[in-house]
């Protein structure tokens, strides 16, 4: 059995409702008033394309991500808590919308609306089991005497307090922006638009009167004589019979009692209808902060910056309403499983941001010489196998500290294993295959010696293995071990003669 507030509740999915089925519905009463009706928020996500789209586009970026929880162990780690009671509420909030539906209707509530609420359900023994969306519109939030914030649902039509289901606000997690007015409601985008949305409307509410009649500007008939009352209703009602529409454009028009046409044009600045638009919706990106090339807007899109304005969606506008959201669930819902250590949820990034194929490559192979990642570990970001042997932080045997360059000049003990003796000598030829061989291996301890010295003479196959057993004895690398090829060639002028580097 789920609860709230102690009271059993067997269906709260209706509360997502802005006008629940019911004898009698709450219509809520913030809108916009447009050219010739009002229109509440949701009807003007139906019939705004643009405010359909930027909401859409919001939403569905931030609802596609992975939410996850993690317990911090120390203030630089933290572990995977996806199996403690938190992570299975995150995993299925809702089982009856899903996960990925339930955020796309709190970030598109949220987008649309400047707030959405989620109500908490516990099971008898108190404890957060399902989390169920609240319809803004029908919510009732205020303070109380003792500062307390009160929620109600309006849930029968009236104002009395039997029609209201009241929950304290331990009961509720209110994703809301800023408002300049109080701290316990939101304020919609759509507020700052009303001019905006108004002259979309009206612009639209134009264009299909444009079509609707002729798609052409207004004719005027003049007559020399007095015409009464009725005449002039017959003569209207016969001409837009035969030549209103867009399917009556070129018809012949036949005129009695000496009528005269007169065509009343529009100026240049009042046929600006694609300009008017254009600048409506660059308004509506501006205040949604959604870079115009993410929502198909490529007037002044080049190839070099369309790829920087696509990211900038993730970083500079879908990061901060992510951090806002996860701040919210720490603040209000964590709290109610701090017995099982610290714990807070996450929206993951890194799909998205992980860029093109070989600026990730080129990353990771500087991320793997300078000992931050093991190649183990971008194999796995890559979605790739673990290879025996990869899980190993490696370094690049070339970069030296800076105080330690005189050290190195002088011969001195620098940390760095030291070649053995040398006993015969290698060919510059042999040096040059041993080498060649040597490059194709990460570490000394991945060497081969079979395969590095076949070929060579027994005088050779014997230094080499030496220069093999001493490597690994000294834990050298392999750059240190092909320095030590190079230095055991017999006769040192023979690379020159040879042309060997």
């Amino acid at each position: 059995m789920l609860l709230s507030s102690g009271r059993p509740i067997a269906t709260s999915i209706d509360l997502a409702d802005a006008t629940p089925m019911r004898n009698t519905a709450y219509y809520a009463s913030t809108g916009l008033a447009l050219t010739s009706h009002f229109a509440a928020y949701a009807a003007l996500y139906r019939a705004q394309p643009w405010v359909f789209t930027l909401v859409t586009k919001l939403a569905t970026s931030a609802a596609r991500l992975p939410l996850k929880v993690f317990e911090r162990v120390s203030t630089t780690d933290r572990v995977p808590a996806r199996d403690t009671a938190y992570g299975e509420l995150i995993r299925n909030p809702c089982p009856k919308m899903g996960p990925k539906l339930l955020w796309l209707w709190v970030f598109s509530t949220r987008e649309l609306y400047g707030e959405a609420i989620l109500l908490k359900l516990r099971d008898d023994k108190g404890r957060v089991r399902e989390l169920h969306p609240v319809h803004p519109s029908n919510m009732l939030v205020r303070r109380r005497e003792d500062g307390e914030v009160e929620y109600g649902h309006l849930a029968y039509g009236g104002g009395t307090d039997a029609t209201l289901m009241r929950w304290p606000a331990s009961e509720v997690i209110h994703f809301r922006g800023y408002n300049p007015e109080n701290t316990v409601r939101g304020v919609s985008p759509c507020e700052p638009l009303r001019q905006t949305l108004l002259s979309e409307d009206a612009m639209r509410r134009a264009t299909t009167s444009l079509w609707r009649n002729g798609a052409r500007p207004s004719v005027v008939l003049s007559s020399p004589n007095t015409l009464s009352a009725g005449a002039i209703e017959r003569i209207k009602a016969q001409w837009d019979a035969a030549h209103s529409g867009v399917d009556s454009w070129g018809k012949t028009a036949v005129l009695e009692e000496g009528l005269t046409p007169h065509l009343e044009q529009l100026s240049s600045e009042e046929l600006q209808y694609i300009e008017g638009r254009r600048l409506n919706r660059e308004e509506c990106c501006a205040v949604w902060d959604v870079p115009p090339p993410a929502v198909q807007i490529l007037d002044r899109a080049t190839f070099s910056n369309i790829t920087e304005q696509m990211r900038s969606l993730y970083r500079e506008t879908t990061a901060p309403r992510l951090e806002a959201a996860e701040d919210v669930l720490a603040t209000q819902l964590a709290p109610d499983f701090a017995g099982d250590g610290d714990l807070y949820a996450e929206w993951v990034m890194d799909d998205v941001l992980r860029g093109s194929f070989e600026a990730r490559i080129a990353a990771k192979a500087q991320a793997i010489g300078t000992g931050q990642m093991t190649p183990a570990e971008s194999r796995a970001q890559e979605n790739l196998p673990f290879v025996e042997g990869s899980d190993r932080l490696l370094v690049n045997a070339a970069l030296i500290p800076l105080g330690a360059v005189e050290a190195v000049t002088a011969g001195t003990d620098t940390g760095v294993a030291e070649p053995p003796q040398k006993i015969k000598g290698l060919s510059a030829g042999d040096a040059r295959k041993v080498a060649g061989r040597l490059s194709r291996t990460a570490t000394v301890a991945d060497v081969d010696a079979t395969k590095v010295t076949a070929g060579l003479p027994d005088d050779a196959q014997a230094e080499v293995n030496g220069l093999i057993a001493a490597a690994t004895a000294r834990s050298a690398t392999v750059a240190e071990l092909r320095s030590w090829v190079a230095a055991a060639v017999a006769d040192p002028f023979e690379i020159n003669e040879d042309g060997a580097a």
